[in-house]
């Protein structure tokens, strides 16, 4: 789906449409394509690599926001297939030693949204090549757990009230 192409009232009914978990997380990943790279932030202008991940969450509701290593052991801990990319998933990059390097959700088959400068969408085969011979980091899809986003997440929160970047734009203090 084109979501630059989507008239307003579409993407309107889209985000108030009751879809899937999995669904609300790609729609939120997707709107940070062309956003700004800048370590620790996750909003609509500037997001990191976990910040692709968390965003969709926060605005789903879900208070979370780590690092993609705190990803990788807490919240997505089912492995999964990049072929299977209809649930909540993330495709993460791991060094020798354990580390995760890199994480992109999944958004469609074999695409990823990838906290770039800017932020693009890449196919999740160009990312496995380039982490594999870059950074020597191989890449492990894991999906969302809910139950353990719940946990972590201690409190929910209401999705309006989750972007300062938004608030700023708008004017409100």
């Amino acid at each position: 789906m084109a979501w630059a192409e989507l008239s307003k009232m579409e993407r309107e009914r889209y985000e108030n449409v009751l879809v899937s978990n999995a669904q609300r997380f790609r729609y939120w990943a997707l709107k940070l394509v062309d956003a700004e790279y800048k370590m620790g932030c996750e909003n609509i202008l500037q997001t990191d690599c976990s910040g692709t991940v968390c965003w969709p969450l926060l605005r789903m509701g879900y208070n979370i926001r780590i690092t993609a290593q705190e990803l990788f052991d807490t919240v997505f801990t089912a492995p999964a297939s990049v072929a299977s990319w209809r649930h909540t998933q993330a495709l993460f990059f791991q060094k020798p030693d354990g580390d995760i390097i890199h994480v992109a959700p999944l958004v469609g088959a074999d695409v990823c949204v990838n906290a770039g400068d800017p932020v693009s969408l890449r196919t999740a085969a160009y990312l496995i090549s380039w982490f594999e011979s870059h950074a020597h980091a191989e890449a492990v899809c894991r999906e969302l757990d809910w139950t353990a986003a719940d946990a972590i997440s201690q409190s929910r929160l209401h999705a309006w009230d989750l972007d300062p970047t938004e608030k700023l734009l708008r004017g409100d203090t």
